[in-house]
């Protein structure tokens, strides 16, 4: 069971990357869940298939990919309030090549794969608004890729700082620096000049 306030946010925010019918958002409505998680439980496990995406209401979530180079891994994505939390091989049903964590205590709305194939023959809908959620998706990655490669880092820092500010009161510096592509011990120099 979801409370209408988180529905409806989830609802609009599926209504953002395509057109829900009036008929699919009753018939998402009892295949829904609301979940809590607490800070630094893990989602999805490398080598795992993720069986839910979640709509995140309140909290954050980090990806994790491993690297030879940092003993935790990569800190490669953050999801805030308002995102769908998922990794792309979810649709297609490929086991994961990454770690998701829950960064702080989080709220979502949780629906399975399994209820989503339920809903495929009558609303063929779900396949074009998974396929767009993903481009969605796609389209964000790809200009963080670029940006690390063509702006400096300060610059992307700065970006980042005046978007998310209220994640570097809750998450681990050197998670944030390994997203943006700095030293772990660099990241207090960017702060000097905030």
């Amino acid at each position: 069971m979801v409370r209408e306030d988180y529905y409806q946010a989830f609802t609009s925010a599926l209504a953002e990357i395509h057109d829900l019918s009036d008929a699919l958002i009753n018939a998402l409505r009892p295949l829904a869940n609301e979940r809590s998680y607490r800070k630094n439980q893990c989602i999805l496990n490398v080598g795992d298939e993720q069986q839910s995406i979640y709509f995140l209401i309140a909290g954050y979530a980090r990806e994790i990919t491993p690297s030879e180079e940092q003993r935790n891994g990569q800190t490669t994505w953050f999801w805030f309030a308002g995102d769908f939390i998922f990794h792309n091989g979810f649709f297609s049903k490929q086991s994961s090549d990454i770690d998701i964590e829950i960064y702080h205590d989080t709220t979502v709305v949780e629906i399975s794969y399994e209820n989503l194939l339920l809903l495929m023959p009558k609303f063929p809908e779900v396949f074009i608004l998974g396929e767009k959620l993903r481009m969605y998706y796609d389209r964000f990655r790809k200009q963080h890729t670029s940006d690390l490669v063509s702006i400096r880092r300060w610059e992307h820092f700065e970006l980042f700082y005046l978007r998310n500010r209220s994640l570097f009161n809750i998450a681990r510096h050197r998670d944030i620096a390994s997203f943006l592509g700095i030293r772990n011990h660099g990241l207090n120099r960017y702060f000097k000049n905030q």
